[in-house]
Formats: C-alpha cells, sequence, structure tokens
C-alpha cells in the first residue's frame, strides 16, 4: 500500500517539475515545448491516477480479504460444532451396536426359552405317563389289598383245618380206644 502511494507520488513530483518547466518556458514563449511538456505531464497524472486507483483498489482487497479471513473463523466454528455432532453422532452408533448385541442375546434368550418350553412339555409328558403308571400301580395295590385279605381267609381256612385236623386225630384217638374195647369185649 505504502509502495502504490509513494510510486503515485514519483508521477505527480515529476509532474510538478515539468509544470515549472512549462512555467519557465511560458515564460520564452516556447509554447510548442510547452505543450509536450504538458502531454507528459498528462500522462504522468494518468500514470499516477492508475496507480491511486490499484491503491483503493488494494484497500478493498485488503477489506475483503479481512471479511474472508471472519468467515473462514466462522466456517472452522462451524467446523468444530460439526465435530462434536459427529463425535455424538459416534457415541449414538456404539450405543445402537450394543443395542444390537443386546437384541441378538435377547435372540438367543428367547431361542434358550423356546427350547426350555419344548424341554417342559417333554417333562410334562413324562409326568402325565408316571401318573398313568401311578394309577396302575394303586389298581396292583388294590389288587394286593384284595390278596391281603384273601391271604387272612386262607389262614383263617387253615386254622379251622388245623383244628379239624385236631378234631380227627381225636376222633381217632376215640377210634382206637373203641376198637381196643371191642378186641377186649371179642376176647371176653
Amino acid at each position: 500500500m505504502s509502495l502504490l502511494l509513494d510510486q503515485a507520488c514519483l508521477p505527480l513530483d515529476q509532474a510538478c517539475l515539468l509544470l515549472d518547466q512549462v512555467c519557465l518556458l511560458d515564460q520564452a514563449c516556447l509554447l510548442d515545448q510547452a505543450c509536450l511538456l504538458l502531454d507528459q505531464v498528462c500522462l504522468l497524472l494518468d500514470q499516477a491516477c492508475l496507480l491511486l486507483d490499484q491503491a483503493c483498489l488494494l484497500d478493498q482487497a485488503c477489506l475483503l480479504l479481512d471479511q474472508v479471513c471472519l468467515l473462514l473463523d466462522q466456517v472452522c466454528l462451524l467446523l468444530d460444532q460439526v465435530c462434536l455432532l459427529l463425535d455424538q453422532a459416534c457415541l449414538l452408533l456404539d450405543q445402537v451396536c450394543l443395542l444390537d448385541q443386546a437384541c441378538l442375546l435377547l435372540d438367543q434368550v428367547c431361542l434358550l426359552l423356546d427350547q426350555a418350553c419344548l424341554l417342559l412339555d417333554q417333562v410334562c409328558l413324562l409326568l402325565d405317563q408316571a401318573c398313568l403308571l401311578l394309577d396302575q400301580v394303586c389298581l396292583l395295590l388294590d389288587q394286593v389289598c384284595l390278596l391281603d385279605q384273601a391271604c387272612l381267609l386262607l389262614d383263617q381256612v387253615c386254622l379251622l383245618l388245623d383244628q379239624a385236623c385236631l378234631l380227627l386225630n381225636q376222633a381217632c384217638l376215640l377210634l382206637d380206644q373203641v376198637c381196643l374195647l371191642l378186641d377186649q369185649a371179642v376176647y371176653f
């Protein structure tokens, strides 16, 4: 910026020198040379104006660059916010992965529960079969109770037979005595 201003000042200084020369030439009535010098002054002024325009453009460019820097700062802030959001998204994805694992575990648990239910169904069938067997056992025990009663009756029958045998034995003894008495009677 300062260099452009310095460059712009140089043509102005040269123009001033030429104007001084024009004034001297004017006094000498050298109008032609004065016109040439004035033309050179105009060219130098044009160059000075161009350089000043460039300096103004540089000022505008600096302002625009400042605005660009501000926008870049805002972009950096937005990128920081985006990074934070991405971090949150990664945490949520991690939680989703844990949920997926939990769902898989729940599926495995459901399969195990289904297998457990099948085993319980088999247990129920076995229990039903056991109940049928117990019913048969009860019937057999009922029959055994009847056998016990029959055995008691047979025992009573045996006792009666024993008593009958004893009576028969006593009768036999009596018959033997009778026979002896008959033998004695015949003998007499």
